[in-house]
């Protein structure tokens, strides 16, 4: 799906598209407020040693939202971004048996400080900041081999980096707008409601070693955003905790997980 993206950047390009300064629609970042919707294909895998172990293959849809502010005067072409998306839908998960149709939900919130930097036909931003993910995933019930599932909640501090590179398109009355992210993890928790299995006491798990990227192309006009995207997280293996499941103490950990999406997104600009 990365290469299909990276495929489609190129073929803009080489389809001679005119790169003109845009008169209509500023390439810099400019205050407002967008909201839009997003349907993505999702994919959560976990490893074991290197060999598969569970996944969670589903979609989801949801909406997005950003508040831009452009400073002016000394601070001309510096901004400040607010960010925040939610999404949901149902996965299938496949591990210890299968089981159908899981409740699984998405958040993601960021504070952003970027600068844009003009040339003679097109712009580049860069931005960084900071970023909470937040995942939830409902496994209760009894799967294919009679195991019972759980809750899992999963929280995440990233630090973004990001380059944004705009052109204006036609008469400038469009831009195409191509954004890679890289992000750091800083801290992560992971939840294992196990007491709905049966424990006494749930599972908490420390994680502080992960990346994700982040691609993004979309086609602008003034007020609307036609886009596509791609989100890859990388989370390393957790540390070790534990839990009481009477009449024993064990000792659990959050293995290498792997988090693919691929999506759409249309979204609406307010000035």
């Amino acid at each position: 799906m990365l290469k299909k993206m990276l495929l489609l950047c190129g073929l803009l390009t080489a389809q001679g598209f005119e790169i003109v300064h845009a008169q209509g629609l500023s390439l810099n970042t400019e205050s407002g407020l967008d909201i839009g919707l997003q349907a993505s294909s999702y994919n959560y895998e976990e490893f074991v040693e290197g060999n598969p172990f569970v996944s969670h293959i589903g979609h989801k849809w949801g909406v997005v939202g950003t508040w831009n502010y452009a400073f002016e005067g000394d601070l001309n072409n510096w901004y400040l971004s607010l960010d925040a998306r939610y999404a949901e839908g149902y996965v299938d998960y496949d591990g210890s048996g299968t089981m159908k149709g899981q409740p699984d939900k998405l958040s993601d919130y960021r504070l952003l400080v970027g600068k844009d930097v003009p040339f003679d036909d097109f712009l580049l931003s860069f931005y960084s900041g900071a970023g909470v993910r937040s995942l939830y995933n409902d496994a209760r019930g009894e799967t294919s081999t009679h195991k019972f599932g759980y809750r899992r909640d999963s929280s995440y501090v990233y630090l973004p980096v990001g380059l944004t590179h705009r052109m204006g398109l036609g008469e400038g009355d469009a831009r195409l707008s191509t954004t890679l992210e890289y992000d750091h993890l800083l801290e992560g928790r992971q939840v294992s409601h196990v007491t709905d299995a049966g424990a006494q006491t749930d599972l908490y798990n420390s994680q502080r070693k992960g990346f994700g990227l982040r691609l993004m192309l979309a086609y602008e006009t003034e007020h609307w955003t036609l886009g596509s995207f791609y989100n890859y997280w990388n989370i390393q293996r957790s540390e070790n905790g534990t839990f009481i499941d009477l009449p024993y103490l064990w000792t659990g950990y959050e293995p290498l997980n792997i988090t693919r999406e691929f999506g759409l997104l249309l979204k609406y600009r307010f000035r």
